[in-house]
């Protein structure tokens, strides 16, 4: 299961429908407040953050999450239009940064990198 959390309705749906059709399960936040409710109780898989979330933060959020034991183990990829090096990243407790605008092909694969060596598998 993947939890997608971006502010933008429109990328929301774009890539949540391209997930879809990958055959992952996908729940979607568009805060993170939300993303971490959300990853809370439904302990996903893999986390996809959006930096600029409103309410919370991507990076505050992500730090709730790594703290919060059920949580901390989750992976997340930052999809973002920041720059973020590679070193800010690791501090965040990221497991990767994508930029936007990105091929949703990019995505994929980066999600299946990260799900399998941790031998998680994706959910329908």
């Amino acid at each position: 299961m993947v939890l997608l959390a971006e502010d933008s309705v429109d990328l929301r749906e774009l890539f949540g429908a391209i997930l879809t059709n990958e055959g992952f399960a996908v729940i979607e936040a568009g805060d993170g407040r939300e993303a971490v409710a959300r990853a809370r109780s439904a302990l996903p898989d893999v986390i996809v953050m959006d930096l600029s979330l409103p309410v919370l933060d991507g990076a505050a959020a992500t730090r709730v999450l790594k703290t919060y034991l059920p949580t901390a183990r989750i992976p997340i990829l930052a999809l973002t239009g920041l720059r973020v090096s590679s070193g800010e990243a690791q501090a965040m407790g990221l497991e990767g940064v994508i930029r936007k605008p990105c091929d949703p092909q990019a995505l994929i694969a980066h999600i299946r990198q990260i799900l399998r060596p941790s031998g998680r598998r994706k959910r329908s």
